[in-house]
């Protein structure tokens, strides 16, 4: 089942979208069903989080827009993560764990935006381009598998309320 928020910023609601990053079509995500291209992800699926363990999707918001895309090579954020080449939005959150985050931000675990890990070497700017992307959003924010790495999705209470 869909449901619609209100949102507290006031921001239009594409800026508030663009802020949110997103999955682009055929990243997969980590259900109990295994790996699953995000555009056959539904409200019924079953995603697996780093914190609640498998939770249903509360919300899913697809957006055609254009997107600075980032593409992560293999290994950018550790030894298996991700395991292949990646593309995702530059504003997409990720959490990151170990020595990338202690030599990043001082901490064991922190979460940043992929725009801001660009080196031109492990993590490159692909520039704009529009895109179709998938935005899964929980009861609370939540960070799930997606394309082999962490990544952070939004509560739907937190989702801009779309125009009718």
């Amino acid at each position: 089942m869909l449901s619609f928020r209100p949102l507290r910023a006031t921001p239009p609601p594409n800026v508030v979208m663009s802020m949110l990053g997103g999955l682009p079509a055929g990243t997969e995500v980590l259900t109990l069903d295994g790996a699953v291209p995000v555009e056959f992800v539904t409200p019924l699926c079953s995603v697996l989080t780093r914190r609640g363990g498998a939770l249903r999707v509360a919300e899913i918001r697809l957006d055609v827009r254009p997107v600075a895309l980032v593409q992560l090579r293999p290994r950018a954020l550790g030894v298996r993560s991700p395991a292949r080449a990646v593309t995702l939005p530059a504003e997409q959150l990720v959490q990151l764990r170990g020595h990338r985050a202690v030599a990043l931000f001082g901490r064991e675990c922190a979460e940043a935006r992929l725009g801001d890990l660009i080196d031109g070497d492990r993590v490159v700017d692909l520039g704009q381009r529009t895109t179709f992307v998938h935005i899964l959003a929980f009861d609370r924010p939540q960070v799930i598998y997606a394309g082999g790495i962490e990544v952070v999705t939004p509560a739907a209470s937190t989702l801009p309320i779309l125009p009718q």
